[in-house]
């Protein structure tokens, strides 16, 4: 077999098993945010409107910049902008759940949005692009990397390659 061939099933292996994994991380995530909502009685709100919610559900309404993608299919619709979710809700008053998001945001406006995500939500879930994903890192509108820090807070890392 050619070398480049070779190389090139691996890597198409390899990084079907990371998409395979963050598939499963997103279902994961997703059925605790949404457990955690009617626990507490309060709406889900999926931040960016998953594709043909092939990923995950749709929560109780969906925030997105825009749904004019032909893959959005969301039922409850609200466009605005996350960096300024706060005027949309009141303090305190959801639950978010945010799969692949706030990647495609520079350091400031990522950081920016979850202030605001902050003061709107009483509990906020989460999910990233893995680090050794190489569509993540390959991807030309992922700006940042989110990374938990101590104290289970955001931080954002300029993207850089190694």
């Amino acid at each position: 077999m050619n070398p480049l061939v070779g190389a090139a099933l691996a890597a198409v292996a390899y990084e079907s098993c990371v998409q395979w994994l963050e598939h499963v991380e997103r279902a994961d995530v997703y059925a605790i945010a949404e457990s955690d909502a009617i626990r507490r009685g309060l709406p889900l709100i999926v931040v960016g409107c998953p594709k043909w919610g092939l990923w995950h559900g749709h929560g109780s309404a969906t925030l997105d910049i825009g749904h004019d993608q032909f893959w959005c299919r969301c039922p409850n619709p609200i466009t605005a902008d996350l960096r300024e979710v706060d005027r949309e809700f009141k303090p305190k008053s959801v639950i978010i759940y945010s799969s692949h998001v706030l990647e495609h945001l520079v350091k400031e406006d990522a950081e920016r949005a979850v202030a605001a995500m902050n003061k709107v939500s009483v509990a906020q879930y989460h999910v990233f692009p893995n680090k050794f994903s190489l569509s993540g890192w390959l991807a030309p509108d992922h700006k940042c990397w989110p990374v938990v820090t101590e104290g289970s807070s955001l931080a954002f890392q300029e993207k850089r390659w190694p």
